[in-house]
């Protein structure tokens, strides 16, 4: 299962809390490319994989050499729907090595 939405980075915590709390503590991965950077919080349970991948930061201090305050703006304005999409994977356990991060595009493409 693939879920996909804008959601308050407080409500979004308080799943992650949820989670820890009824499974365990999370492994969590910093997934950083040139502009963004996101956050993935991975439970393995015994028949399934949980992931709750946080909604995208863009990465200021890689832009202020290279381009001005007008442009991280334009960025912002432009990647706003990206930035405050949130993402929950629900996988069986037998498709994981199937679909985590093979998938370059599409609900599946931050599955890593």
């Amino acid at each position: 299962m693939a879920a996909t939405g804008k959601i308050d980075p407080e409500k979004v915590q308080n799943i992650i809390d949820y989670l820890t709390k009824t499974y365990q503590e999370p492994t969590v991965e910093t997934k950083k490319s040139f502009l963004f950077t996101t956050y993935h919080y991975t439970w393995i349970l015994d028949d399934r994989l949980i992931q709750i991948v946080t909604g995208k930061k863009l990465e200021e201090q890689n832009l202020n050499h290279i381009i001005s305050e007008k442009d991280k703006k334009q960025i912002q304005e432009i990647e706003k729907d990206n930035l405050a999409e949130t993402h929950l994977y629900i996988c069986s356990k037998t498709y994981v090595d199937q679909l985590k991060g093979k998938l370059i595009s599409g609900n599946w493409s931050d599955f890593k």
